[in-house]
């Protein structure tokens, strides 16, 4: 790996397609595709991987310096993450012309890889092109959304677009399910911020909104002032559980939409195509104007997880859950390591 060259935590968004080396090797192709690979949403923008180039392919591997060892202690988050990465990694590829066959957790690689990617020309119509542009305008909204259904046919579209083996999307836009699941998220918040271990973890993932880290959340993202923000760990430290929870569950009422991906394995590789089905659908509903934001702790407790099954009716297990409704907010882009920090070639 090398040094990272940047010394603008926000400058990875502004990659320029026009910068692709068309008449270059495999790996500076490669290493270009991944540029916008590390633009996908991920938990507390931990950033939780790390890429390897080979003659023919690229490797996909967790950093597990980087996992919430308390919140995520199966690595779930961290797995949907790479999941993450993964999409913006095949939308990116198939638009610069790249057919993509995918190994998961493949076992002719000893170095812990996740997922093996290997790029050819392709030679069939192109399934992503019209995510692409949006890539980069992509961020976590978690502000207020309009008050306005969600469009019937837009969301039974995607369903049948993104659909993959062994996971399955719902939404859920009954105003009695988004009530219940509202309650759910009030318990959820109230079991993560009675515990300090919990707060102590998080508050080593928020930023200032002026930080020149490279990873961790700004709380411009949570609508929280600067110079307020500039005491964000103490302000995690000494966050009310019971004022965290009923902000929370207000802001699920105020969605027109809830997400949920379930899984038939709640395993790495469930939690992989998991991260992959998210990223498509938050570039495909910022296409539609809509915008998502998870809460992981749905997912985390095991109590509530089981509460959500029930609600839904579902057998699979919940691998994710996130907010949804129309916006027209701006929400602030988090920061990002440069590449270099997250490369080695082969």
């Amino acid at each position: 790996m090398r040094k990272n060259n940047i010394t603008n935590p926000y400058l990875p968004w502004e990659v320029d397609l026009k910068n692709f080396p068309i008449g270059g090797k495999f790996m500076d192709k490669a290493e270009f595709l991944i540029r916008y690979a590390i633009l996908a949403p991920n938990s507390h923008n931990t950033q939780p991987w790390r890429f390897e180039i080979t003659k023919e392919s690229i490797q996909l591997l967790p950093d597990l310096e980087r996992s919430l060892y308390y919140s995520d202690r199966e690595n779930r988050e961290l797995y949907i993450s790479l999941g993450c990465a993964l999409g913006n990694l095949l939308v990116a590829a198939d638009y610069f012309g790249f057919h993509v066959r995918i190994e998961y957790l493949p076992e002719s690689r000893l170095n812990g890889v996740a997922v093996e990617l290997f790029l050819t020309k392709r030679t069939t119509k192109s399934l992503y092109s019209d995510m692409f542009s949006v890539i980069t305008k992509r961020s976590t909204d978690r502000g207020v959304y309009e008050d306005k259904q969600l469009n019937v046919q837009t969301i039974d579209k995607l369903r049948s677009r993104f659909k993959d083996s062994g996971v399955s999307l719902g939404i859920v836009t009954s105003k009695r399910d988004i009530e219940k699941a509202a309650d759910l998220v009030y318990k959820a918040i109230m079991f993560a911020f009675r515990d300090t271990i919990f707060k102590e973890e998080l508050s080593t993932w928020v930023r200032p909104n002026n930080t020149k880290k490279f990873d961790g959340m700004p709380l411009s993202g949570f609508g929280v002032p600067g110079i307020i923000s500039l005491f964000a760990p103490y302000l995690i430290k000494l966050t009310n559980p019971s004022i965290q929870a009923n902000m929370e569950r207000r802001m699920v009422l105020n969605s027109t939409g809830l997400l949920v991906i379930s899984s038939a394995m709640d395993d790495k590789v469930g939690w992989l195509k998991t991260g992959k089905l998210y990223s498509f659908l938050t570039l495909a509903f910022l296409i539609e104007g809509i915008g998502t934001a998870p809460f992981s702790g749905m997912i985390e407790y095991k109590k509530v997880r089981t509460k959500l099954m029930k609600m839904l009716g579902i057998e699979m297990s919940p691998t994710f859950f996130a907010r949804m409704g129309y916006s027209n907010n701006s929400p602030h882009h988090s920061p990002r390591r440069d590449v270099a920090q997250l490369l080695s070639k082969m």
